[in-house]
């Protein structure tokens, strides 16, 4: 079954019953309101930084397929050129992470530490 939103309901409702002209005309407004807000909330440009994010993650992957052995992240911060922009590993793993849901990244816990490694 459909997911039934605001903009569904109120649209049933214009349809479907009989309402007094003036809450029919109030209702058509906010049906209206609800049509706009869904239109705008759709796709945005990304943007500087989610690009220039995603740059340093491709170039990350591209390192780290040069590698022979999984590689903390700690690790990967030192070594890889692509890294010296970012201050610390918190910006780094969530990039590790993202190339690990799409499936480019291999993720192993070894002593409790994570290790990366790309799938070649």
């Amino acid at each position: 079954m459909e997911k039934m939103t605001n903009v569904k309901a109120l649209a049933y409702v214009l349809e479907n019953c009989e309402l007094p002209e003036d809450i029919k005309e109030k209702i058509s407004n906010i049906h209206t309101t609800y049509q706009k807000k869904s239109a705008t909330s759709g796709e945005r440009k990304p943007t500087e930084k989610q690009i220039a994010n995603s740059n340093i993650a491709e170039a990350v992957y591209a390192w780290l397929c040069e590698q022979t052995e999984p590689m903390v992240v700690a690790d990967i911060m030192k070594n890889c050129p692509a890294c010296t922009e970012l201050e610390s590993t918190q910006r780094l793993t969530p990039m590790l992470s993202k190339l690990h849901e799409q499936g480019r990244v291999e993720k192993t816990v070894i002593k409790r530490r994570t290790h990366y490694s790309a799938v070649v």
